[in-house]
């Protein structure tokens, strides 16, 4: 048999597998769209799972028939209770919070929902599963009841914030960074050009951690009906604690396992352990309840367009470590839409970004002053909009934060590796033929000369003096009084609201009510919100990652790859990377695949709380 023959029939055969997979996934499909709709007892209770990093929604869906289950969104969860608190079928709410790693304007925001809910005269508890810790016990304590699990560890230690640096790290390798930059405290390459914190980033870290430790024992301390002083014993005299330390100081209710806190709700509304299924509903099964069911109809429309994790030039795509991005050319083209559609009222601009590619977030912003002319554009701010995050929010008519939403952070940067000392380590050679006196300014190997660097620094000061602009003209603010708020530094929403940068403080739910208001919508009408970019489903994601470009030159991903595994075996061999390392090896892709003299508008740093 030939050569090509066996080429063909291995190609054949792979055709077949493909075509047997696709048939069997249509007909799970079928299948499953087939099942009756979700079932409602006259009386039940609802389990929630809060868990992980709670992103805002989800952008694309798994696998059809074989995902039956979703991590759970902050939309998704702030629905969810919002259609318990109306249904008066359901008559207790449960929620297992467990393995938190999301910003706390998030958990703030989740709080506010629990505290509406509960005002309908509805009890909702809390369920704390074994190793559980500040963020856990703060969205808890929200609840009429904590009950935690039996032999399990609370542990109570407070908040930190940490920041690797990787300057020496990269320099046993041979690879270094230079910097342009404009504002005191744009930091984000400072982990790679430093070996230590600068004065002005310390400064803002620390006012950023010392408001989220505010905001945390004063939540905790007023839900538990202790004083904050008490608390803050808890957290530098006992810190962790076992279940009946735990018991013993108030910090929970009662200590049980699951399965029997499932027997004492049986028991409280008469229902066998053989008819237990009936009494409970799990949240992924309550989420298709529809609000028409519960007698709320609208014919008017609110779009909901998320702009999501890094701001990137071109279409959305999950970038080399699975992070959600918004790129525009799926963002822009979704405010369109949503500004054609003469059933859309107005449009909420929910922004979870820390920034990105300026050019992009331009683009972005143009889209929305178009829409702005025709119909209400509301910005609301979720757990980060920062840097270009707050480029794209700054000209609406209205912008919403958190009091905990970390914002600001106007000020522009860019970044260039150079290598040489690793190319001449790996006897790595190169020839360069030029006709003009810059053509080779930009390479990876050279530390720019000091006429280039001056070019590169004044292209990024002509960006930032245009950013300080249209801050100016959107917050109708002296550009002298912008320059000396903006200069890099990011504001928690509350101080940020003190200075002008923000109209409101609260969260995805006061966005909709000022929607409306400015709208002309009546308070109390019930509206339907659309999401944008709409959700692509698991075909969609398939053909479109066929057909896209890759992220990056050949060269960019085989540095980034590089530098990645390089560092990781340096630091910690074969072991897990922790938390922390993943976080800042993050923000070195993305500083390592922009391309030489590219404006960015990016945040220094993540801040997440666990």
């Amino acid at each position: 048999m030939t050569q090509a023959s066996q080429k063909r029939r291995r190609s054949g055969r792979i055709w077949l597998i493909i075509l047997v997979l696709i048939a069997i996934l249509i007909g799970i499909s079928v299948y499953r769209a087939s099942l009756p709709s979700v079932v409602v007892a006259k009386e039940t209770v609802l389990l929630l799972n809060i868990q992980g990093e709670l992103p805002e929604v989800l952008l694309s869906e798994g696998v059809p028939g074989l995902s039956p289950k979703r991590p759970a969104t902050l939309q998704g969860l702030l629905e969810i209770l919002d259609k318990a608190k109306l249904d008066e079928r359901v008559k207790l709410t449960v929620v297992t919070i467990e393995g938190l790693a999301t910003q706390q304007s998030k958990l703030t925001e989740l709080r506010e929902a629990i505290a509406d809910y509960r005002a309908s005269g509805k009890e909702i508890w809390a369920f704390l599963p074994q190793f559980s810790g500040d963020a856990e016990y703060f969205l808890a304590s929200a609840c009429n009841k904590i009950f935690f699990e039996r032999y399990g560890v609370l542990a109570l230690d407070g908040l930190k914030a940490e920041i690797l640096f990787f300057k020496s790290a990269l320099a046993k390798i041979g690879v270094q960074y230079e910097v342009a930059r404009r504002g005191k405290y744009k930091s984000s390459a400072e982990s790679f050009v430093n070996d230590t914190i600068s004065a002005p980033n310390y400064e803002q870290l620390n006012a950023l951690l010392t408001g989220f430790d505010k905001i945390y024992v004063q939540g905790v301390a007023q839900s538990r009906g202790i004083s904050e002083e008490d608390y803050r014993k808890v957290l530098n005299e006992h810190a962790y604690l076992s279940d009946k330390d735990a018991l013993a100081r108030n910090l929970v209710d009662s200590v049980c396992y699951f399965s029997e806190l499932k027997e004492s709700i049986c028991k409280r509304f008469n229902v066998s352990e053989e008819n237990e299924k009936s009494l409970f509903i799990t949240g992924e099964k309550y989420r298709l309840v529809s609000y028409s069911s519960l007698g709320k109809k609208s014919s008017d429309k609110i779009a909901v367009v998320n702009v999501l994790g890094q701001i990137i030039d071109g279409k959305n795509n999950p970038s080399f470590y699975g992070e959600t991005n918004s790129g525009d050319e799926t963002i822009v083209p979704a405010i369109e839409e949503a500004r054609k559609d003469k059933t859309v009222k107005a449009i909420i601009l929910r922004v979870d970004s820390p920034g990105g590619s300026v050019i992009a977030s331009d683009k972005i912003l143009l889209a929305l002053n178009k829409a702005k002319a025709e119909k209400p554009v509301i910005a609301s701010m979720s757990g980060v909009a920062a840097s270009g995050g707050y480029w794209i929010s700054m000209q609406t008519q209205k912008i919403v934060a958190n009091p905990a939403t970390i914002t600001g952070s106007i000020g522009v940067i860019a970044i260039k590796p150079f290598m040489r000392e690793l190319a001449d380590k790996i006897g790595l050679k190169r020839t360069v033929i030029s006709k003009a006196k810059y053509a080779d300014a930009f390479n990876l190997f050279d530390k720019l000369s000091p006429d280039v660097y001056q070019k590169a620094d004044a292209l990024i000061d002509y960006t930032y003096q245009e950013f300080l602009r249209k801050v100016s003209e959107g917050r109708n603010m002296p550009i002298e009084k912008v320059d000396e708020i903006a200069q890099g530094h990011v504001w928690l929403g509350e101080t940020a609201k003190q200075i002008g940068l923000v109209d409101e403080l609260g969260g995805f739910r006061k966005s909709i009510q000022l929607a409306k208001s400015l709208a002309g919508i009546d308070e109390s009408a019930h509206v339907e919100l659309v999401s944008y970019p709409k959700r692509k489903d698991f075909w969609d994601s398939i053909f479109e990652s066929l057909e896209s470009e890759a992220e990056t030159t050949l060269i960019g991903q085989a540095l980034m790859n590089m530098l990645s595994a390089t560092l990781k075996q340096s630091i910690v061999g074969d072991a897990e990377l922790p938390a922390e390392f993943k976080s800042a090896l993050k923000v070195l892709h993305r500083l390592a695949l922009i391309a030489p003299l590219q404006p960015q508008a990016t945040m220094p740093f993540e801040i997440i709380v666990k």
